[in-house]
């Protein structure tokens, strides 16, 4: 068992044994291996689980990289836009090696809520921008010169809290379904 105590907070949870998978490349869950979800903090159960997969754009017809992260009720992560000088942003990073990659930035489908804080001196006046439950942030895709098969591999790198105290900054990869040229996951030019 790891316990993490903070003040006069602790948290215990039991750490993934050398028989399981670890939880920053994969879930105790074979049905979460099979569709590419990933749960977070190297412990099993941790509070954010992680899966990505190619869509369609309704509005513009485009494919997009879609990346989801469902969080653990009561625990909050940040924005990709949260400032420095408190908790740690959200980033999402797309191996280059991917068939297909980014073609602008990510953006959440649900913008984040933002507050104030005023309780914590070394944060006066810092706004946090928080997700909660799940959230979604999509990318449009443009084919990789250099790779037409495979699946588009990255990570997703975020800090968890709970109102009274924070998780230790986290990793966790994610995968797609194998996507080519041929599949719907081409924006070619027009």
């Amino acid at each position: 068992m790891v316990c993490l105590v903070i003040g006069l907070i602790g948290v215990c949870q039991t750490p993934v044994t050398a028989a399981e998978p670890e939880a920053s490349t994969s879930s105790s869950d074979p049905l979460d291996d099979l569709l590419g979800i990933s749960t977070a903090s190297g412990l099993k159960g941790g509070p954010v689980r992680v899966s990505a997969a190619v869509e369609k754009n309704a509005t513009t017809g485009k494919d997009h990289l879609v990346v989801t992260a469902s969080v653990e009720s009561g625990v909050h992560i940040y924005s990709l836009t949260q400032k420095s000088g408190g908790p740690k942003p959200t980033r999402i990073v797309v191996d280059p090696s991917s068939p297909f990659l980014p073609d602008g930035d990510f953006a959440p489908e649900t913008p984040a809520h933002a507050h104030t804080v005023d309780d914590i001196p070394s944060w006066k006046g810092l706004i946090l921008e928080e997700h909660s439950g799940t959230v979604r942030w999509s990318v449009p895709l443009r084919q990789n010169p250099d790779r037409t098969s495979g699946s588009i591999a990255g990570t997703v790198s975020f800090q968890a809290c709970r109102d009274s105290s924070c998780m230790p900054p986290a990793t966790v990869s994610f995968s797609t379904q194998q996507v080519d040229e041929s599949s719907s996951a081409t924006n070619k030019p027009a």
